[in-house]
């Protein structure tokens, strides 16, 4: 059975595929060399040799069909990235059948959601295609949930770009406000998180910064100088529970120490049923997360 494996590169680039007898065998298009972790692969040109062997091959026109299909759809789920690459790895009769075996994904420097990403490993699997409409020229879309696994990493840079964006922005403002207006908050921190929270979203001004393990966020508003600063040490417990650990409310970004918010020590927020989150730590000034996310399609 022939297996099909398909890396595009960066948006500018064309993409190319290679029809290999091993799934195993992979192509890389950023150095210009094939390779094969078992007895050595195709390269891209013998790749187009042989599907030129066979004009009616079905492979070589979903090879055709799919991949620029799958790119489009991609590019509709990132923002920017400097350098994306990604792999599908699926058999003839999967394909036909309207599933994509596995999809291996890498970018660097990559803004999905305004959220700003230094590294991006993923890997996804059993996916579920219309493919019999994609044939016909319609749109990508996903049939069933599937499983999405890897890390990603985020710089003390990209997390301070990243509060800069409106949508990060009102994304953490949503989420002080919930995690701050409880009955545990006390009247000082309440007062501050009213006063962001009626806040614009268009006139926040936010920052991040990495000192060790302990994450500092600052939102401000830009007319009134009215802001709100907290650091804190995270945790995830129980693979979906974000807990906070000796959080602090600070004067001003710079500052190493501030008011104890022992009300917030230990409060989690579930990331949801879907997330499983398998690692979270920070090292060498990045953020390292580690884990799987279901990916349900859109109604």
């Amino acid at each position: 059975m022939l297996d099909w494996v398909i890396l595009l590169k960066h948006p500018n680039t064309p993409f190319a595929f290679a029809a290999v007898s091993d799934s195993k065998k992979f192509m890389n298009l950023s150095s210009g060399r094939s390779g094969d972790r078992s007895r050595g692969a195709a390269t891209s040109a013998e790749a187009q040799s042989r599907l030129e062997a066979e004009p009616d091959s079905g492979s070589r026109l979903i090879g055709r069909v799919l991949s620029p299909a799958l790119w489009l759809w991609l590019r509709t789920q990132v923002e920017h990235s400097e350098d994306l690459q990604f792999e599908i790895i699926s058999s003839d009769r999967r394909l036909l059948q309207g599933w994509v075996s596995q999809v291996n994904l890498l970018a660097r420097t990559a803004v999905y959601r305004g959220l700003r990403l230094s590294q991006v490993q993923l890997a996804a699997t059993h996916i579920r295609i219309n493919l019999g409409q994609v044939v016909r020229g319609k749109s990508l879309r996903l049939l069933e949930p599937f499983l999405i696994s890897g890390q990603v990493r985020l710089s003390a840079s990209d997390i301070k770009a990243s509060l800069q964006t409106v949508t990060m922005s009102e994304a953490l403002q949503n989420f002080l406000v919930k995690i701050c207006l409880s009955d545990r908050t006390s009247s000082l921190l309440s007062d501050k998180v009213k006063a962001i929270a009626q806040v614009p979203p268009t006139q926040l001004t936010g920052s991040g910064y990495l000192r060790g393990d302990v994450l500092t966020i600052c939102l401000s508003d830009r007319q009134t100088q009215a802001h709100l600063i907290l650091s804190t040490r995270l945790q995830i417990e129980q693979g979906r529970l974000l807990t906070l650990l000796q959080p602090q409310m600070l004067d001003n970004p710079a500052a190493i120490a501030g008011t104890p918010l022992t009300e917030l020590h230990g409060l989690q927020v579930d990331l949801g049923a879907d997330v499983e989150i398998q690692t979270l730590e920070f090292r060498d000034g990045q953020l390292l997360c580690q884990g799987s996310v279901k990916v349900n399609p859109a109604n």
